[in-house]
Parts: structure tokens; sequence; C-alpha cells
């Protein structure tokens, strides 16, 4: 059973990379080394957690841990966020663009 958690999280884990990858475009470099980066860490400590062993550690502890690598993950993906862009088109310009009336936003049906 181990080895089906493992492979369904992996999968699941891969699919999502290979999804926002694919769905996004980096504005500069630097968009492409966080990303990876943090994908290669993440990776890594999951891979690591793997072992089952629990830390010796009090639940108060496990609670500012937690809390500190949670705050952690939020900033490197809103930094991830903001150095790449949707590959699609973005909504904002869907909403430019003039509707068949000739209006640029719909408007209700008289």
């Amino acid at each position: 059973m181990p080895r089906c958690a493992f492979l369904v999280e992996g999968l699941l884990w891969l699919g999502g990379v290979v999804l926002y990858e694919r769905a996004t475009r980096s504005r500069k470099r630097a968009g492409s080394w966080a990303m990876y980066f943090g994908v290669l860490l993440l990776t890594r400590l999951w891979i690591l957690s793997l072992n089952g062993a629990a830390p010796q550690v009090s639940m108060v502890q496990m609670a500012i841990i937690d809390l500190i690598f949670l705050a952690i993950v939020v900033s490197w993906a809103y930094l991830v966020d903001k150095l790449r862009v949707a590959t699609g088109q973005s909504s904002a310009n869907a909403a430019r663009q003039p509707s068949a009336s000739g209006g640029l936003m719909p408007g209700p049906e008289s």
C-alpha cells in the first residue's frame, strides 16, 4: 500500500508541475530558476519524509515549524507566480475585446 500511495502522490505532483509549466512562461530567467529550485527542494523534502519516522519534537514545536514552512512555501509560490505569465489569453484581455454587438462588455439581453 505505501508503494501505491508513493506512486499516486508522485504522479499528482509531477502532473501539477507539468501542467503549471505548460500553462505559464517565465518573464525572466529568474522565473524559471525560482520555479525549478522550489520544485526540486519540495520534491527532495517529500522523498526524505517517506521514511515514516516522526520528528521527536513537541506539538507546539511542530506547529511552529509547520507555520514557518507554510510561510516559506506560500512566499515562494507568490514569487514564482509573479515571475511567470499565463501562456493563454488572459481574462483581462478577453474582457476588453469587443463583443458581437460592438460593446466592450456583453450586456443584458433586451
